[in-house]
């Protein structure tokens, strides 16, 4: 039996759709690629929806739209993957990190009250595996001191806070389709918004600036000639994979009651093992458990690289877990004390797989697997 962490799922629908496309002979953001965008509206009941080609593209729009400059600080979790805080540097901004909460691994409030300045401009926090941040105090700390609040929810579609959707009444909230995540479009993202202009001015820019899109400058009756005023960007999504996306919306819903469920089988085996600590799931939201990750405790980090490789000799497929960009050698150059928790987190963690398709039998042979590796390891 050979285990994968994870795996994009397909049938005859995605690649029906896709063909309908290329008949169509409109392949680059056109009819299709705007379906998308109001399909993801009515599912997270946002106002607008703009889809772009990937999440840190949509990440570095919020960053420009809010008007960022140099020397700006950004507060940001370290504990997430490093296209977060690449995003910020694009702009010319300052990464300054702050710890999380070891339960959520997502930004912890206080931590990130500690970390403001005169130069923050921004709070740029993750929904993290699929569970959202405590939104409120961090939306409180936000407005007490004039600073603009990013969500990058790229692992979160689907996920609730307080009954809501991730996404539901943000300004700023980034998405993800790359193929770990829970639906995939191939590559690709979009910005969630309840602002006007914020949507005006994000489907300019995505599009190198034009005042108008190709397709309705085509389904135009009269001449409407594009203006090109501010500086954009290539960041479109095509109708190929919109066609792909709006297949695998339709199945978001089962998906997470599968992924749910696989949780909770995980739950219930690993109860008793007491140095593996399983998610937390916080009463204030619906994990979708787009990864499952685990922390052992006070395993260090090699040893938790050696318990990778031996579940790997036994045919599964498991990862590290939530990176520490702090640590990475682009980013060891800034300031990155009075973070403990994440530390903590990207040393103890791993992700066990997790795929809406996975069969009983499967979770069972990780299970086992799991268990016997850590009665080896004396775990």
């Amino acid at each position: 039996m050979k285990i994968p962490l994870t795996k994009p799922l397909f049938n005859l629908a995605e690649i029906n759709a896709v063909k309908k496309v290329l008949a169509s002979g409109w392949v680059t953001q056109g009819p299709i690629t705007a379906k998308f965008e109001r399909n993801l509206e009515k599912y997270i009941n946002a106002k607008h929806v703009v889809v772009v080609s990937n999440c840190t593209n949509a990440l570095h729009l919020c960053l420009l739209i809010g008007s960022v400059k140099p020397g700006d600080e950004v507060i940001v979790p370290s504990l997430t993957y490093i296209a977060t805080i690449s995003a910020i540097r694009y702009v010319g901004a300052v990464p300054v990190f702050a710890d999380i909460d070891l339960k959520t691994f997502t930004l912890d409030p206080q931590a990130t009250s500690n970390k403001i300045t005169k130069k923050t401009k921004f709070i740029l926090l993750v929904h993290q595996i699929g569970i959202s941040a405590d939104l409120d105090p961090l939306r409180s700390i936000a407005r007490k001191n004039n600073l603009i609040l990013i969500e990058d929810a790229a692992p979160a579609l689907g996920a609730t806070y307080k009954e809501k959707m991730v996404g539901q009444n943000g300004k700023f909230v980034a998405f993800s389709f790359h193929p770990r995540k829970s639906i995939t479009t191939g590559e690709g993202g979009a910005i969630a918004t309840e602002d006007d202009e914020t949507y005006s001015r994000l489907k300019i820019l995505r599009s190198h600036g034009s005042s108008i899109s190709d397709y309705y400058r085509h389904k135009g009756k009269a001449l409407n000639f594009e203006k090109f005023e501010v500086l954009g960007f290539n960041y479109r999504l095509s109708d190929i994979n919109a066609a792909i996306g709006i297949e695998q919306l339709k199945k978001l819903p089962g998906w997470i009651i599968l992924r749910r469920r696989l949780a909770k089988n995980y739950q219930k085996e690993f109860k008793r093992m007491s140095n593996l600590i399983p998610p937390f799931e916080p009463n204030y939201t619906r994990h979708t458990f787009q990864s499952y990750q685990i922390r052992v405790r006070g395993i260090s980090s090699e040893r938790r690289d050696e318990l990778i490789q031996r579940l790997l000799r036994k045919n599964i497929a498991t990862r590290r877990g939530v990176m520490a960009s702090h640590l990475e050698p682009l980013y060891i150059k800034y300031p990155s004390q009075d973070l403990i928790n994440t530390e903590i987190a990207y040393r103890e963690s791993l992700l066990l797989p997790m795929y809406p398709d996975m069969t009983q039998l499967e979770q069972e042979y990780v299970v086992d697997s799991v268990k016997k590796v850590f009665a080896q390891m004396h775990l």
